[in-house]
């Protein structure tokens, strides 16, 4: 009899995951700090040689334990998604470190216990990773157009992009190890310091001679000046560049597949929100970074940001107007939208005709960035502004939208 039980249980379970992976996503976006028990929080705090900065260690003691009444709060107002980033150990080996992978580990299963799907995800281009560039074999620290030298190290390092495939791999093994729990991985591809997304110091140089078979010299006092003199810029900051991006996506991608081939792969940001359609070197990356991602049988999802602070008629605008910049681009079913909301700057009776918006698009969902908004004393820069209503009238808003955004239409 109890053999049975159980067995009905487990198909209980199985079914009600499969329904749920066909629902339109509902996603906020945290970190895992947030859905970290206490008692994990504090054997990180304590864990010698520290694995952490002091800022991180006072603001994590100051936390009480709040992740079984966030997680019912999230599920009570229809939320079904959590895209969680691994901050504060972006940089670290934290699948080495017993008390930082603990810490991605709880994560994942209070939020999967909770009933809801987790996307893991890794910020890039931040000082934990970047500001060091003889961290990395071989690597150079990046070189402009004009010669100048941020010092950063260069953005298509293929040493960096190894270490950045190793933290994914460990995500994907991490959740091959509690089976069934974790959904997908993402990617925050925003440049928090230098923006380093054109380089052109002698690793890239030689990559791209390789690539081209031209014979650009390295050490240029000004690389920009000698491929401009011949004709070649387009073909070394476009041509190149695109090939290169999508060159280190596909190999990320293959890694993760090669353990989990189910995990979904997304990548924020399609336009940069302060220079929408500048098509510049940063808009590329994050378009090609997304691209090589995705496959047609595991399209990707782009989480586009300047969607943020749309109303409805400028959210549908705005997934349109990506559809066609995908199809332009030959990606046409490799990747699908996934916008991006805020509160902030608009009232909470905007959310409902949001959730119509998406409803009606061709988006899979949308996630709200971010959770921290919604909780008081968190959240909110100055210059962003802040929400305009009651936090408690955004959440029952946020209910009526999500029951729109996962209606059929």
């Amino acid at each position: 009899m109890r053999i049975k039980i159980l067995t009905c249980v487990v198909l209980v379970l199985v079914a009600s995951v499969v329904a749920r992976a066909g629902q339109a996503v509902c996603g906020v976006y945290s970190s895992i700090l947030e859905f970290d028990s206490r008692k994990v929080l504090d054997a990180a705090i304590r864990t010698e040689p520290s694995f952490l900065m002091e800022k991180h260690k006072q603001s994590m003691a100051g936390d009480s334990d709040q992740v079984s009444e966030r997680c019912a709060k999230l599920r009570g107002a229809g939320f079904n998604t959590l895209f969680l980033t691994l901050y504060p150990i972006h940089g670290k080996d934290w699948w080495a470190i017993p008390a930082a992978r603990e810490m991605v580990r709880d994560a994942l299963l209070n939020a999967h216990a909770a009933g809801l799907r987790v996307h893991l995800g890794v910020s890039l281009f931040n000082g934990n990773f970047c500001d060091n560039p003889g961290r990395y074999k071989g690597a150079l620290q990046t070189v402009q157009g004009d010669g100048t030298r941020p010092s950063w190290v260069c953005f298509f390092d293929d040493a960096l992009w190894d270490y950045y495939i190793k933290n994914f791999v460990e995500l994907a093994r991490l959740g091959k190890q509690n089976p069934g729990m974790l959904s997908g991985l993402f990617i925050d591809p925003e440049a928090y310091g230098p923006e380093c997304y054109l380089c052109f110091c002698d690793n890239c140089v030689r990559k791209y001679n390789t690539w081209s078979g031209q014979a650009m010299p390295t050490g240029l006092v000004k690389p920009d000046a000698w491929l401009m003199a011949r004709g070649l810029w387009k073909n070394y900051a476009s041509d190149w560049h695109k090939h290169e991006v999508r060159r280190h996506a596909v190999a990320l991608r293959d890694a993760v597949h090669a353990i989990d081939p189910g995990l979904q792969l997304s990548s924020l940001l399609w336009d940069y929100p302060v220079a929408v359609g500048a098509g510049d070197a940063r808009q590329e990356y994050f378009r090609q970074l997304v691209i090589g991602l995705g496959e047609d049988q595991l399209p990707a999802w782009t989480m586009p940001e300047h969607s943020y602070y749309s109303d409805g008629s400028d959210l549908k605008r705005i997934v349109k107007q990506v559809e066609a910049e995908i199809n332009a681009a030959g990606a046409s079913g490799r990747v699908k939208i996934l916008p991006g909301v805020r509160i902030v700057r608009q009232s909470a009776t905007s959310l409902v005709e949001r959730g119509q918006a998406l409803r009606d698009t061709g988006a899979v969902g949308y996630w709200l960035y971010e959770l921290a908004d919604l909780e008081p004393g968190k959240g909110v820069v100055d210059f962003e502004g802040g929400p305009v209503d009651p936090l408690e009238t955004y959440w029952k808003a946020i209910a009526q939208m999500n029951a729109i955004v996962t209606s059929e239409k």
